[in-house]
C-alpha cells in the first residue's frame, strides 16, 4: 500500500507565443515533506510535462509550483510521490483548460511577377497571413506567416507553379493556438 498526497498549481508563462520554457518550484517546507519526496514530486511533474494532457503533446511555457502534500511514515515512498506528482499535474492542467499550440513559420518567397498570382493563390489556400509584399531587384517578394503543418510539400508545389524559378525560405517565428476543429482531430476527440 502506497500513500502520497500532492497539491500543485500550474500557470502559464507568457501568452504571446514566444517560447519561455518551463519551471518547477516548491513552496513546501522540509517539515511538511521529506526532501526526497519533494524531489520525487518534481521528477513526476517533469515526466508529465513531456506527455501532456492534450493527446500526449508536451506541455510548454508554464510554471508548476508544488504547494503541499502529506506523507505517511509507514506507507509513503519516492515512487508514490513521483506518481502523485504526475497525477496532480495532469489534474491541474485539465482544470486550467490547456490550449494546443502549433509552430508558425516566417516565410519569404521570391518570384518573377508572372508567377505571383498563382503563388499567392496557393499561399492563401495554406492559411497564410501575408505580412507584406515588395520587390527584390526586379522580382516580387512575399513575406508571410504560416503554420508549419501547411508547408509540407511546399517547395515542390512552388517549383511547379513557377517553372522552377521561385525560391522560398522558412524560419521559426512563434507558436499560436491550433483552431478548435483541428485541435479536436489531433487529440482524438472528433
Amino acid at each position: 500500500e502506497n500513500f502520497a498526497v500532492v497539491r500543485v498549481r500550474v500557470e502559464p508563462v507568457g501568452d504571446d507565443g514566444a517560447a519561455r520554457g518551463t519551471e518547477i518550484l516548491s513552496e513546501v517546507s522540509e517539515e511538511e515533506l521529506l526532501p526526497e519526496y519533494i524531489e520525487a514530486i518534481k521528477t513526476g511533474v517533469q515526466e508529465a510535462l513531456g506527455s501532456g494532457e492534450l493527446g500526449g503533446y508536451p506541455v510548454i511555457d508554464c510554471k508548476v509550483t508544488v504547494l503541499g502534500g502529506q506523507q505517511s511514515e509507514e506507507h509513503s515512498s519516492v515512487l508514490a510521490f513521483e506518481n502523485a506528482g504526475r497525477l496532480a499535474f495532469y489534474s491541474a492542467v485539465r482544470e486550467a483548460g490547456p490550449v494546443l499550440l502549433e509552430p508558425i513559420m516566417d516565410v519569404e518567397v521570391v518570384t518573377a511577377e508572372e508567377y505571383l498570382g498563382a503563388i499567392m493563390g496557393d499561399l492563401n489556400s495554406r492559411h497564410v497571413v501575408v505580412r507584406d509584399t515588395g520587390f527584390r531587384g526586379k522580382n516580387r517578394l512575399v513575406r508571410a506567416n504560416v503554420p508549419l503543418a501547411q508547408m509540407f510539400g511546399y517547395v515542390t508545389t512552388l517549383r511547379s507553379l513557377s517553372q522552377g524559378r521561385a525560391t522560398a525560405s522558412m524560419t521559426p517565428s512563434h507558436y499560436a493556438p491550433v483552431p478548435q476543429d483541428k485541435a479536436r482531430q489531433l487529440v482524438g476527440l472528433s
